[in-house]
C-alpha cells in the first residue's frame, strides 16, 4: 500500500486496503488535466482499487480558498496562490487548478470554515474525474488489466477531528460494472 500522508493512521481500514489500493490521502492535486503522472506508474500493475482522500483543514485547500476569495484574483491568467512565491513557483503551479476550481464556486459571501470543506469535496471530485481521464484508468477500463480484475475510482474525505472516513458517492468504474460497496468503516 503506498500512503502519501502522515495523518493515515494503522486501522482496520487501511489493513483491508492493504496490497489492494493506493491510497492517495492529503492531496491537494494528483493529477492535472494536462499530465499523465500515472501512465507508467508501477503501482498499477496489480492495481484494481485507487481512492481519493481529501481531508478536513487542508492547508492546500485553505491557500487556493483564499486566493479564490480575494477581490484581487484575475482569472485571465496565470494564478498566485501563494502570493509569498513567484507566479511560476512549483507550489503556485500545483495549487493553481484547485484555485480556479474554488473560485468558480462563488464562496467568496461564506464563511471559511463553511467554505473549506466544500472546497475539499470539489477537489476530490475534481481528482476522481481527472485520475478517471488518464490513459492508464482508460485502458484498464477497456482492456482490464493484467490480473483481470475491474479497477475502481473512490472520492472520499478523512475527518481529522474525528477520524472518520466520508463516502462521497462519486465512484468511476469500468462502464456497465456493478460498484462494489464501501467498507463498512467508511460512512
Amino acid at each position: 500500500m503506498t500512503i502519501t500522508s502522515y495523518r493515515c493512521l494503522d486501522t482496520p481500514l487501511t489493513t483491508w486496503v492493504l496490497n489492494t489500493v493506493l491510497f492517495l490521502l492529503s492531496m491537494t492535486l494528483i493529477t492535472i488535466p494536462t499530465d499523465n503522472l500515472l501512465f507508467c506508474h508501477p503501482a498499477l500493475l496489480f492495481l484494481f482499487t485507487v481512492i481519493i482522500v481529501g481531508h478536513t483543514e487542508c492547508g492546500g485547500a485553505a491557500a487556493c480558498l483564499g486566493a479564490a476569495q480575494s477581490p484581487d484574483l484575475n482569472l485571465d491568467g496565470p494564478i498566485t496562490t501563494v502570493s509569498s512565491l513567484p507566479v511560476d513557483s512549483a507550489l503556485n503551479r500545483w495549487l493553481e487548478p484547485l484555485t480556479r476550481i474554488a473560485a468558480g464556486l462563488q464562496l467568496s459571501s461564506i464563511p471559511h470554515a463553511e467554505a473549506l470543506p466544500i472546497v475539499v469535496e470539489e477537489n476530490v471530485k475534481a481528482q476522481v474525474e481527472n485520475l478517471a481521464n488518464t490513459i492508464t484508468i482508460g485502458d484498464a477500463w477497456k482492456k482490464g488489466t493484467r490480473k483481470g480484475q475491474e479497477v475502481w475510482i473512490h472520492g472520499w474525505v478523512y475527518d481529522l477531528n474525528t477520524g472518520l472516513l466520508r463516502d462521497l458517492n462519486i465512484s468511476r468504474g469500468p462502464p456497465g460494472a456493478a460498484q462494489p460497496q464501501s467498507p463498512a468503516l467508511v460512512q
